[in-house]
């Protein structure tokens, strides 16, 4: 049995789940990682966040057409 799991397919960590093979871990700084990177029982913390960017001209692009909700 594994001390660790690293997985990318939620469909497989979703099984593992309900079969009950999976035990909580908090590691070192668990309450400063964000509730919403971290799953409520502790079976799981992400490794890493992807975050996107849409940059445009506001010269170029109207206002009315952009995708900035921020108006």
């Amino acid at each position: 049995m594994a001390d660790v799991l690293t997985i990318t397919d939620p469909s497989a960590f979703r099984q593992f789940a309900q079969k009950n093979l999976l035990e909580p871990f908090k590691p070192a700084n668990w309450e400063k990682v964000p509730d919403a990177a971290k799953g409520p029982q502790a079976l799981w913390v992400a490794q890493r966040l992807n975050l996107a960017n849409i940059s445009y001209r506001k010269d170029k692009i109207p206002a009315a057409d952009s995708c900035d909700r921020r108006q």
